[in-house]
């Protein structure tokens, strides 16, 4: 079974929040009740299609049960290097799992297909 975390992105701050998974389901619950619940709702039905997950001015990055070479978390949003291809790890609803699209390749590349020790987190496409 893997493990379920988040990282939390502020966007108004440009950081990275500290967390864990009591404070993300205060924001969930703090959102619900802020806000119309059935925006809650959309949001999380189009994260489930592999958009990105926003509540307000925060953005849900999933980890996907993997490390990169230098043993770091990787989630979702992150911008990898994978021999030598520039890669952004999303959620893919067709392969029902976590993938690296690889834009010169025109493709996604699973996690299964790759190693740890080719991979590297070089940066994030949220965390501009």
């Amino acid at each position: 079974m893997r493990e379920l975390k988040f990282r939390v992105w502020s966007v108004n701050d440009k950081e990275v929040v500290p967390t864990d998974c009591y404070y993300i389901h205060n924001l969930i619950n703090y959102r619900a009740s802020e806000f119309f619940f059935g925006i809650l709702i959309k949001d999380w039905k189009e994260w489930e299609k592999g958009d990105k997950l926003y509540l307000g001015s925060y953005l849900l990055e999933e980890f996907v049960d993997k490390k990169d070479k230098n043993g770091s978390d990787i989630y979702t949003g992150d911008e990898l290097m994978y021999r030598g291809y520039l890669g952004v790890v999303h959620y893919s609803e067709p392969n029902h799992q976590f993938c690296v699209w690889i834009n010169e390749h025109k493709s996604n590349f699973t996690f299964d297909e790759m190693s740890s020790e080719e991979i590297e987190i070089i940066g994030n496409e949220n965390h501009l």
